[in-house]
C-alpha cells in the first residue's frame, strides 16, 4: 500500500504549495530575506513533490523510503495546520487588516509567538533534512499531465445493454421461472455467488420485470428492493420498507423491531409482494427479516442475494432446489463484454490482440466485475489497440481460481486499477469511502467536496476548478471505478454508486494511509484513531456513534454523518472544511456550533426522512463563513435563511428547499453560480429581478404555480 501514501502526499504538498506561493507573490509586510526563504521552500517542496510522484508508481518501496514519505505528509499536514491556526489567531483577536487576512499571515506561531522568521527557520530546517534524505534516494523527477475529460460514449452501449453483453437474459428466465413455479404460499429463492459476479444485477433485473409475472391472477401490490450489507441496521430497513409501503414512520422514532414487525405484518397481510433483500450475510439477520413477512397464501414472492452458501440455504428453509447458483461469465459473454467496452463492438478487435485478449480473459475468470475494470483501464489508454498495454496486463494479473480465495485473487484486479490511476485522481478515489455500502452519489456531491478538500489544483490553463473536478469524476467514470446510477438526456452522469468490493478495496488501503477513519456502532471500521484526518460516522438513529474524548478531531478536514450523533463535536473541530450531516437533526444551537468552523467551505444538511415538521434554522452567525462556497440544505423538508446571507460574498452554490424565501438584495451575491430550488410564487418582485445581477450564474431551478399572479409579473 506504499504507492497509495506516496500518492496522498503529494496531493498534500500541492495544496501547501498553492499558499506557499500566495505568499511569496504577496504584497506583505515581511523582510525581504523572509520571502527569499519561502520562495526557497517553495521550490524544495516542488522537488519533493515529483519525487512522490514517481514513487506513487511503485509498488514495494523499502522501509527507509516508506519513513522519508510518511514524515514529508506529516510535516506538510502540519505546516497548514500552523497557517490556519495563525490565521484562526489573527480572525479572534481582530485582525487588524482583512486584506493581510485574505492573502493568510502564515507562521505566526498561535502558542508560542515565535516571530516570522523563526517559524520560516524551523520549518526550512525540516524540510532541508528532508531533501538530504531525498537525494539519497536518486530518484529521477517526474511530471503528469491531464486533459479534458468526458464520459466515454462506449459505456453508453455497455450500460444500455448490459443483459444481452452478458448472457444474463437466460439467467434471468431461469430464476422468473424458480418464482413462478410453486403455489400461493409464500415462496423464498436465494441467488448465491462470491462477490462480483453479479447477483445484484440479476436480482434487479427480475425485479424491473416482476409486474409482469402473471403466473397468478393479479400483480403484486407491493415490491421493494432492500440493500441490507454485512452489518445490517435492522430498525433502518424496516422504516425504509414502512416508507416504501406508504408509512411515515422514521428511525427516530425509537420503537423496537418487535414493533416494526407487527406493522409489517399488519400492512402485508392481506397483499401479495414482491421483495429483493439484496446483500445477506448471517443467518441471524436473515431471521429476523423474515418475521416481517407473512405467509399469507397470496403468491407472494422474496429473492435473497448472498455471497454464503449456509444462508443461502437457511433463507429457503434448506430445499435446495430453491437456490440458485450465479455462475461466471462464459467465453462468448466474457469476450462480448471485453471487447465493447475497449472498441465499441467485438468486430473492431484488431486480430494480433485476439490472444492476448483470450487469455487477459482466462486470468479474469469470468467475473464481470474483473472483466469490467481491466477493460476499463485498457479504454482509458489514449490508444487502447497498442499491444504493449496488453501485455502489461497479462503480466500483471494472477489467474482468478474459482476454488480456492476468489476475493483475495480478485485483489489484484483491483489494484492493477489502482495503480494504474494517474496521482491526481488517486485521493478522489479514496475519498468514495466515507460514503456507507450501497449508497446512491450524487455526482455534483463529489465535484464541490474535492474541490473543498483542495484535491484539485489550480488549473495552469485558468479552467474552473469544478470543471475540472468533473473531469476527475469522468476519469473514474470511465474506468469502471465507479457505476452510473441515473444517467441523463446528454449522457451526463448525475449520480453513481460503489461496488461494495471496491468500497473494500478503498478502505483496506486508505487504512494504512489512516486517509478516512470510518466508525459506526461497533466502533472502528476503518482507519486509525491518531491525527484523523477525515472521519465517517455511520450509524442510525437509535445506535448512536459517540466519538471518545480521547479520540482528538482536531486535525479533522473532512466529517461526514449519516444517522450518527454529532453531539459535542463541533467543539472539538478546529480546521475542519467539509461537513454533510445526513439523517440527523441539527438544532438551532448546533447550527450556532456550526457557525464557528471558520474554515468551513461546504456544509451539506438534509434529513427529509425526519418528521415534517422540524425546522432547520440557518442563523445570522454563518457570516462567521466567510470561506463557506457551498450551502446545500435542499433534502430538509422546511427551513429558515438568515436575510443576511447576501452577505456571504464567498458563497458559490445555495441549494434550498422550495418553501425557502431569499433576501431582496439577493443581487448582491456576485459569486453564486447555483440556485435550487427557486419559488417565484414565496419570493418577492426584488428578489427576482436581484437574478438578474447574478453575472456568473450557471444553474438556476425555478418553480412556477398559479399564486404567482399578473401584478407580478408586470413588476419583473
Amino acid at each position: 500500500m506504499a504507492e497509495l501514501a506516496t500518492s496522498v502526499a503529494a496531493g498534500v504538498i500541492c495544496s501547501l504549495l498553492e499558499k506557499l506561493g500566495s505568499l511569496a507573490a504577496a504584497e506583505y509586510a515581511m523582510f525581504s530575506s523572509d520571502r527569499r526563504q519561502v520562495e526557497l521552500l517553495v521550490d524544495e517542496l516542488s522537488s519533493m513533490k515529483a519525487v512522490l510522484e514517481k514513487l506513487a508508481y511503485m509498488e514495494n518501496l523499502d522501509p527507509l523510503t516508506r519513513q522519508w514519505r510518511d514524515q514529508v505528509r506529516e510535516l506538510t499536514y502540519d505546516t497548514e495546520d500552523s497557517i490556519v491556526s495563525s490565521m484562526l489567531q489573527d480572525r479572534q483577536d481582530g485582525a487588524k487588516d482583512w486584506f493581510i487576512w485574505k492573502i493568510f499571515p502564515f507562521f505566526k506561531d498561535l502558542r508560542e509567538g515565535y516571530s516570522l522568521s523563526k517559524q520560516i527557520n524551523q520549518i526550512k530546517a525540516a524540510v532541508i533534512e528532508l531533501s538530504a534524505r531525498r537525494e539519497r534516494l536518486r530518484v529521477d523527477e517526474v511530471i503528469s499531465t491531464s486533459s479534458h475529460v468526458s464520459i466515454d460514449p462506449r459505456l453508453h452501449v455497455l450500460y444500455k445493454d448490459a443483459a444481452g453483453l452478458v448472457g444474463i437474459d437466460g439467467q434471468k428466465d431461469k430464476l422468473i421461472g424458480m418464482l413462478k413455479d410453486g403455489d400461493q404460499h409464500l415462496k423464498v429463492v436465494s441467488v448465491v455467488g462470491f462477490g462480483g459476479l453479479g447477483k445484484t444485477t440479476l436480482a434487479n433485473l427480475v425485479y424491473d420485470a416482476s409486474p409482469t409475472l402473471q403466473h397468478h391472477e393479479h400483480r403484486f401490490d407491493c415490491r421493494a428492493f432492500l440493500s441490507v450489507s454485512q452489518r445490517p441496521d435492522i430498525n433502518g430497513v424496516f422504516c425504509i420498507l414502512l416508507r416504501m409501503f406508504g408509512g411515515s414512520i422514521t428511525p427516530s422514532d425509537n420503537i423496537n423491531v418487535q414493533l416494526l414487525v407487527s406493522m409489517l405484518n399488519k400492512h402485508l397481510q392481506h397483499k401479495r409482494y414482491f421483495i429483493v433483500i439484496d446483500d445477506l450475510w448471517n443467518e441471524s439477520d436473515w431471521h429476523t427479516i423474515r418475521c416481517a413477512f407473512p405467509d399469507n397464501n397470496s403468491g407472494s414472492r422474496l429473492i435473497v442475494t448472498t455471497r454464503i452458501d449456509s444462508v443461502a440455504l437457511d433463507c429457503c428453509s434448506n430445499r435446495r432446489e430453491y437456490v440458485y447458483p450465479m455462475k461466471p461469465l462464459e467465453e462468448e459473454y466474457s469476450r462480448r463484454l471485453f471487447l465493447t467496452r475497449i472498441f465499441g463492438s467485438e468486430d473492431a478487435c484488431p486480430e494480433y490482440l485476439k490472444e492476448a485478449s483470450a487469455e487477459i480473459l482466462r486470468k479474469c475468470g469470468g467475473l464481470p466485475l474483473a472483466i469490467n475494470v481491466v477493460s476499463g483501464f485498457l479504454a482509458s489508454k489514449k490508444t487502447p489497440e497498442r499491444k504493449e498495454h496488453w501485455d502489461r496486463v497479462q503480466s500483471s494479473l494472477g489467474t482468478i481460481d474459482r476454488e480456492f480465495e476468489p476475493m483475495k485473487q480478485m485483489s489484484q484486479i483491483l489494484n492493477l486499477s489502482y495503480m494504474h490511476l494517474p496521482h491526481h485522481l488517486r485521493a478522489c478515489f479514496l475519498h468514495l469511502g466515507i460514503y456507507p455500502e450501497d449508497r446512491e452519489i450524487m455526482t455534483d456531491d463529489l465535484v464541490k467536496q474535492w474541490v473543498a478538500e483542495d484535491f484539485v489544483p489550480c488549473s495552469p490553463h485558468r479552467r474552473d476548478r469544478e470543471d475540472v473536478a468533473k473531469d476527475y469524476f469522468n476519469e473514474l467514470v470511465n474506468r469502471s471505478i465507479l457505476q452510473p446510477v441515473d444517467i441523463d438526456y446528454k449522457d451526463e452522469v448525475l449520480s453513481c454508486r460503489l461496488h461494495d468490493m471496491m468500497l473494500e478495496f478503498i478502505l483496506n488501503k486508505s487504512a494504512d494511509e489512516n486517509f478516512i477513519t470510518v466508525m459506526d456502532r461497533f466502533g472502528v471500521r476503518s482507519g486509525g484513531t491518531s491525527k484523523i484526518r477525515r472521519l465517517s460516522l455511520q450509524s442510525d438513529q437509535e445506535n448512536r456513534v459517540p466519538v471518545p474524548e480521547a479520540i482528538i478531531l482536531t486535525q479533522v478536514r473532512s466529517l461526514a454523518t449519516f444517522g450518527a450523533c454529532i453531539d459535542g463535536v463541533f467543539s472539538r473541530l478546529k480546521f475542519i472544511r467539509v461537513l454533510v450531516v445526513d439523517r440527523c437533526r441539527m438544532t438551532l444551537d448546533d447550527m450556532v456550533g456550526v457557525c464557528l468552523l471558520l474554515q468551513l467551505r461546504y456544509l451539506k444538511i438534509a434529513f427529509d426522512m425526519l418528521d415534517d415538521e422540524f425546522d432547520l434554522v440557518v442563523p445570522p452567525e454563518i457570516l462567521n463563513l466567510r470561506s463557506l462556497e457551498t450551502l446545500d440544505i435542499t433534502d430538509v423538508q422546511d427551513a429558515t435563511l438568515t436575510e443576511r446571507i447576501a452577505d456571504l460574498s464567498s458563497l458559490r452554490h445555495l441549494l434550498l428547499p422550495l418553501e425557502v424565501v431569499l433576501p431582496d438584495d439577493i443581487g448582491r451575491m456576485k459569486s453564486l453560480r447555483t440556485i435550487r430550488k427557486f419559488d417565484m410564487s414565496k419570493n418577492s418582485v426584488a428578489c427576482i429581478n436581484g437574478l438578474g445581477e447574478l453575472t456568473n450564474l450557471r444553474d438556476l431551478q425555478v418553480r412556477f404555480d398559479d399564486t404567482w399572479n399578473s401584478d407580478q409579473k408586470k413588476e419583473i
